[in-house]
């Protein structure tokens, strides 16, 4: 490759960078004329030569490309026939830990040691970020890969707490604050967004995007997931998509494409899976056909697996799947929810049916019982219900430590979770008008003459009052009040996706109106930050009934209500702290597994 002069800022300084870095001979400076960018392949051949990355198990290695990764460089980096890059702004939308770091650490590397006063910014969302995931790659390449060690050892690189000097031409790469007025004002040759998916906005992104129009090859990365379905990364990947789309029409046509259709500006490679089975089979390997490269064999299929069994479906689909989730995503499928609803486990039992529910199911005998309640609103215009619901929880000793499958949206069981034999059965759930007290209190003072009760669990919000009078009956000791925060709403939900995907929740299959709350309950990741959890505000059909009133509800509705299934979230909260009634006794082999 033929080398551009360089402007001579240190004695011999450029034969000390020919010899670390090119074919170890000394050229001389060639007459200066257009400049031209590298090519993909060029660039390929460079960093496999001169850098190093950190392999798994081994330390650090000579880096090498995958086919698909050296592919996905051919296309981000392509040059056109004037020697410049083809793309403005270059998106390399990778799944978690497929090395999009990487690919644009090293192309910040190539760029400022080939060419002559470049300055490459870095941010992120926070500057922890920005320092702790690009720059700091940078940093370690530089001293884990020789030749570029050796660079800095011979002080032609400088390391500093947030900015990498190269003194031989003049060259920088920055990390600067999360804030747009940092940026305004530079001239930049490479910006470098990571993780945009994070960002309340793309504010800064745009600041540093338009600081690149006047420089030569001037170009901005977007090194990030897509995260959720409304935030830039989305967007830009629908541009991005559009204009290749439009682009092979109009080769197909044997015409010019429409520049205003999509943004050709953008390049975009967008790696993505469809669930947990696609991971593992074209992720790790686990099946794929002989002589087909996996995208990231470095991931154990079995790590995947504990993902996602700690992960609701709509966190996999965004931490491992790439996929634009978050706005809606429904949390369980028909296939995890309807093998918890078991045909002969009657709505409400009596208090001599307890021994016959854990001989159904396998528990021991021993009961912890929980009541909680999801009390509608004085004034609230939709039609919301008051929902008081108990649940009991058993232990099944046959499962106490012992690994239990894990079901996917599919019904297939994908992982095995150790647990600690506890199951969750919903024994009865009662409706009310709104706001009335007395019927509620006579119900929960009925509880706990026929079971007794271990905890009750309300929510702060229009259950003040009931909460004062729990506190002053028999069981006021056991009575949990409090406030529904996002956190606290999010650890039940949590805590009950793991009971529902490991299949130790249970209810009677009359409870029509729960399964549907179950089938449409969703997680919306949109706003960043915690998700939020309910049903979903748009209109739907439904065909179940009601088991209170046995009246058939509206087939068409603009609105699914959550109130039984946030009511049963506050009942298991507390059977989970509750304490145990009964005595162990022998049961029957458990039907349920």
């Amino acid at each position: 490759m033929a080398k551009r002069p360089r402007k001579t800022r240190r004695k011999n300084s450029a034969q000390q960078i020919e010899r670390l870095l090119g074919d170890g001979k000394t050229t001389t400076p060639e007459p200066a004329g257009p400049l031209r960018h590298f090519t993909p392949d060029e660039h390929i051949e460079w960093v496999e030569k001169n850098c190093y990355r950190d392999v798994k198990g081994k330390g650090w290695q000579p880096l090498r490309y995958s086919g698909w990764q050296a592919d996905a460089i051919r296309k981000l980096f392509a040059v056109t026939s004037d020697g410049v890059l083809r793309y403005k702004t270059i998106m390399p939308c990778f799944t978690r830990r497929c090395a999009k770091t990487e690919i644009t650490a090293t192309y910040d590397l190539h760029r400022v040691l080939e060419y002559d006063d470049q300055v490459v910014v870095i941010q992120a969302n926070s500057e922890e970020q920005g320092g702790d995931t690009v720059f700091k790659q940078i940093v370690d390449m530089i001293r884990n890969s020789p030749r570029l060690a050796e660079l800095e050892t011979a002080g032609e690189i400088t390391i500093l707490t947030d900015a990498i000097l190269f003194n031989h031409t003049g060259s920088i790469i920055k990390t600067q604050p999360s804030k747009e007025a940092s940026t305004y004002g530079q001239k930049i040759s490479v910006y470098h967004n990571t993780e945009l998916c994070k960002a309340p906005s793309d504010a800064i992104y745009q600041v540093g995007a338009s600081s690149t129009g006047d420089a030569w090859c001037g170009v901005a990365f977007v090194d990030s997931n897509m995260g959720d379905k409304s935030n830039a990364v989305a967007r830009y990947v629908d541009l991005a998509q559009a204009a290749e789309e439009e682009a092979r029409r109009a080769a197909d046509e044997n015409r010019q494409p429409n520049p205003t259709i999509g943004d050709p500006s953008i390049g975009c490679v967008y790696i993505h899976f469809d669930d947990l089975d696609d991971v593992l089979k074209r992720g790790c390997g686990v099946g794929l056909a002989e002589g087909v490269e996996p995208i990231h064999p470095w991931l154990d299929p079995e790590w995947i697996r504990g993902r996602f069994a700690q992960m609701t479906r709509g966190e996999f689909l965004r931490n491992h799947c790439n996929q634009p989730s978050g706005a809606g995503e429904v949390l369980w499928s028909d296939e995890q929810i309807d093998p918890l609803f078991l045909e002969g486990l009657l709505p409400v039992l009596s208090g001599h049916s307890l021994e016959a529910a854990a001989k159904m199911i396998g528990g021991d005998g021993r009961w912890s019982i929980g009541v909680g309640l999801d009390r509608a609103g004085a004034f609230s215009k939709s039609p919301d219900r008051s929902v008081l619901p108990v649940v009991g929880k058993t232990i099944i000793p046959e499962m106490v430590g012992k690994p239990m499958p894990v079901y996917d949206e599919h019904g297939t069981e994908v992982a095995q979770e150790v647990c600690d034999g506890s199951v969750y059965v919903l024994l009865g759930a009662w409706e009310f008008m709104r706001t009335l007290r007395d019927p509620i209190q006579e119900k929960i003072t009925q509880i706990d003459k026929t079971w007794g009760i271990g905890r009750v669990a309300l929510e702060s919000y229009q259950a003040s009052d009931l909460g004062e009078w729990c506190k002053s009956q028999r069981f006021g000791d056991r009575v949990t009040v409090e406030h529904m925060t996002s956190q606290a709403k999010q650890q039940l939900v949590l805590f009950m996706h793991n009971l529902i995907i490991t299949r130790r929740f249970f209810a009677s299959p009359t409870y029509t109106v729960l399964h549907a709350e179950l089938k449409n309950y969703r997680e919306d990741a949109s706003g960043g930050g915690i998700p939020s959890y309910g049903g979903p505000r748009k209109t739907v059909d439904l065909d179940v009934i009601n088991p209170v009133s046995g009246k058939k509800l509206s087939r068409r509705t603009t609105w699914i209500k959550d109130d039984y299934l946030e009511a049963v979230l506050w009942a298991i909260y507390a059977a989970r702290n509750a304490r145990v009634i009964g005595k162990a006794r022998t049961v029957a082999k458990p039907s349920a597994w």
